[in-house]
Formats: C-alpha cells, sequence, structure tokens
C-alpha cells in the first residue's frame, strides 16, 4: 500500500520526523510514502507557513538510499487554497521539487475550517453548500496541483449532528467540483482522517468516489494525513476496499510531477 499524505516534523503541526515515519511505513508492510508537507500562506492566524524545501529534499534523499529496494520515498507539498492565493502559491512552490502537490482548503474568508467559525451562525445546509461553492471555485483557478485534498474536510469538525456530506443533498456541488478536477487531468484523494475524527467514513465518502469513477475520474491517491506516528497508513486497507468496490484497479502515485499506477 501507498500512503501519499503525511507530515513530517517540518510542516508546522507535526512531531514526527521522516525517519520514524519510514520505519513505521515498513513496519506496517507500506510499499511507498509521500512527505507533503504545509505550504499555508495567510492563514487565519496571520501567519504563513512554508517548509525548508531544502531540508526535505535533504532527508528524503538520505532516507531513499537507505530504503531503496524497500520503501519507496516521495516528497510533496500540501498547499493551503485561498481564492487570493493563487499566483502567491505558484510563487511560493517555485524550488520545492515536489513529486506531488495536494491543493487543500484549511482556511476560508479568514476563518479557520478546523475551529468551528466558519459554520458559526449558519445552518448545515447554508454551510456545507457555501462551502462547496467556494471549493469550486478554487479547482476553476488554481491550477498548479495534482490531487484535491480531502474533498469534504469541513465535516471534520462541524458541529452539526449529522456532519456528513451526501450525494443526495449536494449531489449538483459535488459534480462540479469532480467535472472540473477531471477535465483538467487531475484527481482526488481518499484521505482515512475522517475516520480518525470519529466520522463514519473518510474524506470523501464511498458513493463520491464511485460518483468520480463514474464521471470518467482515474487519479486516485490514498493517504492517512498522519502527523504522529501512530497513524502512519491508518486504514489505508479500508480505503483500498473502497478503491476496489468503486471499481479501481490501481491507487496513484507521484514521481516527479507524474502519475504512476500501482496495481491494488
Amino acid at each position: 500500500m501507498y500512503d501519499s499524505h503525511m507530515h513530517s516534523s517540518l510542516s508546522f503541526d507535526s512531531i514526527m520526523s521522516m525517519e520514524e515515519a519510514c520505519e513505521q511505513a515498513f513496519e506496517n508492510n507500506l510499499q511507498g510514502v509521500c512527505f507533503t508537507e504545509h505550504l499555508d500562506l495567510d492563514q487565519a492566524n496571520g501567519e504563513d507557513n512554508l517548509p525548508d524545501y531544502q531540508e526535505s529534499i535533504r532527508q528524503v534523499k538520505e532516507l531513499q538510499k537507505k530504503w531503496r529496494g524497500q520503501l519507496e520515498i516521495c516528497r510533496g507539498v500540501e498547499v493551503g487554497l485561498q481564492l487570493h492565493l493563487a499566483e502567491r502559491n505558484k510563487i511560493a512552490l517555485a524550488g520545492s521539487q515536489a513529486d506531488l502537490i495536494i491543493g487543500s482548503i484549511h482556511d476560508i474568508d479568514g476563518f479557520d475550517l478546523y475551529r468551528q467559525e466558519y459554520s458559526r451562525g449558519k445552518t448545515r445546509e447554508e454551510t456545507y453548500r457555501a462551502y462547496l461553492q467556494r471549493l469550486y471555485e478554487l479547482v476553476k483557478t488554481n491550477d498548479y496541483f495534482h490531487i484535491l485534498g480531502h474533498l469534504d474536510v469541513i465535516t471534520r469538525d462541524a458541529s452539526f449532528e449529522d456532519r456528513n456530506i451526501t450525494m443526495a443533498e449536494f449531489g449538483d456541488e459535488i459534480d462540479a467540483i469532480l467535472k472540473v478536477i477531471i477535465s483538467q487531468n487531475r484527481g482526488i484523494e481518499i484521505n482515512t482522517s475522517g475516520w480518525k475524527y470519529g466520522l463514519s467514513q473518510p474524506h470523501p465518502s464511498l458513493e463520491v468516489v464511485k460518483r468520480y469513477k463514474e464521471l470518467g475520474g482515474d487519479v486516485i491517491t490514498c493517504g492517512s494525513d498522519a502527523h504522529r506516528v501512530q497513524t502512519v497508513g491508518y486504514k489505508l486497507a479500508e480505503a483500498y476496499a473502497y478503491l476496489r468496490e468503486a471499481g479501481f484497479k490501481y491507487v496513484s502515485f507521484f514521481k516527479q510531477g507524474k502519475e504512476e499506477k500501482k496495481p491494488l
């Protein structure tokens, strides 16, 4: 199995070293990992967080030598998408030499999605519809990432009794997002952290993954979004089962910005 979304201590919110992550990945019988360090500009707290590209390159090169033939190790960036940051993000990505770029929403209009600020004063329907409409705008106007990260991440810390986003309720909005992604030959991920945060499903749900496949989507990664050693490879077996049920025969893994399809 391949874990294409994890954060080492080079990300501001992780305490896991790359070496520790690789050791745990090998112990968990993974075939490959990708360190996708955070690049988040103009966060809700006013801070910019950028990874140290040169240190990341140095560490990954050393680990690639050490684990050659046992574990594929790649470098990536998870870039925070905001409407006013498209050009700044492109500039900040220069020199990253990233194998994989994940585009994710973490902040909207000065609100941190992980603090239930964005949903304050809104109904569940208002919150989710506004979030999905913003995500649609972002995938249309940000053309530099390979994979859309945790598509329905708004559900992770929402305060609603029913936190899930379903196709029955929001199918039009989800279809619009998926069609843009597919038309641009980009992909989505199954991010297993949804289970870690108490949801009944990963990000996104199986029905969204199936819909993505039905619409012609064929680029899809799996990732634990690990920030700690204990969650490296978290529930990847379940994510792979989702892929199979949705009709996929492979998982995507990126090297030097190019997708490789790894058989399930």
